[in-house]
């Protein structure tokens, strides 16, 4: 008994027919759709740089200068305002990354439930089935 070994191509031809049936349905939503993914995509971009950004500011926080021992124990004015200003940026990047996961979930949520509505009707006016998604 030998395995059939599917091309990349032919996988994804074999993967994409179930979804064939769904874009009649989301083709009225596309634009909310698109946003959906593009904010799916921004928050993926956020929690990468994440570490990037915590790498960054302890780097700069904790880092030995020529004359002193990093921003810890420095009481220079200008120093003190840089440490405080580079602190700021990971709240901020949270705040950035919750945003755009609440944006991609509702969106991709509230997108369901229109196709899901729009496809009830279809199958309850074609099988003569009561409007039970309606509200």
């Amino acid at each position: 008994m030998s395995k059939t070994r599917f091309s990349i191509r032919e996988t994804l031809r074999a993967g994409i027919i179930p979804y064939r049936n769904l874009f009649p349905f989301l083709r009225p939503y596309v634009p909310q759709f698109v946003v959906a993914l593009v904010c799916g995509g921004l928050f993926a971009a956020a929690t990468v740089c994440v570490p990037l950004v915590i790498k960054m500011v302890s780097a700069h926080a904790f880092s030995p200068s020529s004359d002193q021992v990093g921003m810890v124990g420095n009481t220079n004015a200008e120093d003190v305002k840089n440490a405080i200003l580079f602190c700021s940026v990971i709240p901020l990047i949270f705040i950035v990354r919750s945003a755009f996961d609440f944006l991609n979930s509702y969106l991709m949520a509230w997108v369901s439930r229109k196709s899901n509505v729009a496809r009830g009707e279809r199958h309850a006016s074609g099988a003569g089935r009561t409007h039970e998604y309606q509200q």
